[in-house]
């Protein structure tokens, strides 16, 4: 999924990462995923050089660091086209209840 792997190369920019520690960060953001789904989306990214494995620690590499870089800027001009800048039209309740995800792999 690629949400998924937008979600771990952000957390990787930030920390390192195991399985036992992404699974909760996953499922937080309303992903139903196992630890055998989070470990191969983490051996994948490592197959493609943008995560690095050391033990069960898992870093992210320069390669992922461009990669997130190209991601977030395209996220960026999605959002500005698909996302209304005017959202007075949006009630007051819809505002203030945050809705969890439900997105299931």
């Amino acid at each position: 999924n690629l949400f998924i792997r937008i979600h771990m190369l952000h957390q990787a920019n930030q920390h390192k990462l195991t399985i036992a520690d992404m699974q909760p960060v996953l499922e937080n953001w309303g992903y139903r995923i196992g630890d055998r789904e989070v470990k191969q989306q983490l051996e994948h990214l490592t197959d493609e050089n943008m995560l690095t494995v050391s033990g069960e620690e898992y870093r992210i590499t320069g390669t992922g660091i461009s990669e997130l870089r190209e991601i977030r800027k395209r996220l960026a001009m999605l959002c500005g086209e698909v996302v209304p800048a005017d959202t007075s039209h949006v009630s007051e309740r819809t505002r203030s209840s945050k809705p969890k995800p439900s997105v299931v792999v």
